[in-house]
């Protein structure tokens, strides 16, 4: 496959799914006006996609972005949300809970 052309695929993607994520919230009147919203990032790649696509159907002050380090993550996942969240500049938006792993396993 061509450049150009997975280009274009990857473009057709983006819109079916931001209008699909765009009609589950209004179908199920998920966010109305003047509602705070968090989005909550691991670092795996459907959390960062949910991220982006919440970039991309609201104001950046419409949302907060919340990181849980569990003190079980590896060093790189923690660095990959950091540049994540710096590129898309939300930083000012990110909070960031750190809990003791001991505590995080216990029922």
């Amino acid at each position: 496959m061509n450049a150009e052309r997975l280009a274009r695929e990857r473009n057709k993607l983006h819109k079916r799914l931001r209008r699909q994520v765009g009609q589950a919230i209004a179908d199920y009147d998920m966010i109305r006006a003047g509602d705070r919203v968090m989005v909550c990032v691991s670092g795996g790649k459907d959390s960062l996609a949910v991220l982006l696509l919440a970039t991309k159907a609201c104001s950046p002050d419409g949302f907060h972005v919340m990181f849980v380090d569990t003190g079980i993550e590896f060093p790189e996942t923690i660095r990959n949300v950091y540049a994540t969240i710096s590129t898309l500049g939300l930083t000012s938006r990110l909070l960031v809970k750190k809990v003791d792993k001991d505590q995080f396993f216990r029922v």
